[in-house]
């Protein structure tokens, strides 16, 4: 089965890829994994396990996706993915419209003629962006990666197709439920425990509705997040970007951040949280976008 996604564009897919994916080993698939110019995605769409392999044309001004499932899916749940796929991929976003708008920002305007085309990647539920949120803080990106391919290894499904294990990120249910050592062993903290299964359980039970969080506007977004345990101004930013391309937020006390802030604004002098701050709102709406390309130009 197959299915062809049109981008807006500017639309530079392996650019993304190399981003979001996970290194293929040529045995397992830890929700995605990038094959070359392959990128491989494992769904969980109404408790059915789906991979697929997304590839492209290469062309960032007439991009073309093409979708392939590697199992019999029915066409109620192929648009249910191709929605998942276009909502991750942000393919409606106007990039020409945040790109005219930092015509003054010499060193941003260098920056995006580098990484043209670039989008920043959703996860593919909202749900599994406030577990990464939750994993991440205060770790390095890198060993946050590892915590979270075991947690999707050793807590969520797979299926095997030729070979290949691709296991899909573990469902709401399922961390509910799951035994606290089994999250121990994956390497996470009591404390951070504790925020998953307590997230969990309130999203399980319904006290915390995903679907009407993503109906608030930021202001009160914001401060509806910050009401929920375990998530301070860094986890609630970090999750309106992540998860819901709210750009018009920055994680701007985030530390990694503020290096990067102070490499191509201060000379890598020391600054503080506020002094991002000050930077960041130079680009208004799009300040969460911006800060996402100086990241990505850095590392």
């Amino acid at each position: 089965m197959k299915q062809i996604i049109e981008p807006r564009k500017p639309f530079n897919f392996e650019l993304i890829c190399k981003i979001v994916g996970n290194e293929f080993n040529g045995r397992e698939v830890y929700e995605n994994a990038l094959d070359g110019n392959r990128y491989h995605l494992v769904l969980d769409i109404d408790t059915q396990i789906i991979p697929i392999i997304i590839s492209s044309n290469n062309s960032i001004e007439n991009p073309i996706l093409q979708v392939d499932f590697l199992i019999q899916i029915s066409e109620d749940t192929k648009r249910s993915c191709i929605k998942t796929i276009e909502d991750m991929f942000d393919i409606k976003l106007d990039l020409n419209g945040f790109y005219n708008s930092i015509d003054n920002d010499p060193i941003l305007y260098n920056v995006i003629n580098r990484l043209y085309g670039l989008r920043s990647p959703s996860t593919p539920t909202l749900f599994e962006a406030f577990i990464r949120a939750f994993v991440e803080q205060q770790l390095p990106l890198k060993i946050s990666n590892k915590i979270i391919n075991r947690i999707i290894k050793n807590i969520g499904r797979h299926i095997e197709i030729d070979a290949i294990k691709y296991y899909s990120f573990p469902t709401i249910e399922q961390l509910a439920r799951v035994d606290e050592s089994l999250l121990r062993n994956c390497g996470l903290s009591r404390r951070k425990i504790d925020y998953i299964k307590n997230f969990s359980n309130k999203v399980l039970t319904g006290e915390i509705n995903l679907d009407e969080l993503l109906k608030l506007d930021d202001t009160n977004l914001l401060d509806k997040l910050l009401e929920i345990k375990g998530i301070g101004r860094w986890t609630a930013e970090y999750v309106m970007i992540r998860g819901m391309h709210r750009y018009s937020v920055t994680p701007a006390d985030d530390l990694f951040l503020r290096k990067v802030i102070s490499h191509y604004y201060f000379n890598d002098a020391k600054i503080t949280g506020d002094k991002v701050r000050e930077v960041c709102n130079r680009w208004g709406e799009w300040k969460g976008l911006a800060s996402f390309y100086l990241l990505m130009d850095y590392i």
